[in-house]
């Protein structure tokens, strides 16, 4: 039962820190500043 608990522990944290993550990239919105200001995928240069 403590594995579990554990386990538990680990999916919400990792929630968490999912969730602040995100809302630390800031929303995006449809203009070339928003879009500078986020990096482009590394196969992007190959394409």
């Amino acid at each position: 039962m403590g594995v579990r608990i554990n386990t538990a522990a680990a999916f919400a944290a990792a929630a968490v820190l999912v969730t602040v993550g995100v809302a630390a990239a800031g929303r995006y919105e449809a203009t070339w500043e928003s879009l500078d200001k986020r990096p482009a995928p590394e196969w992007f240069g190959d394409a």
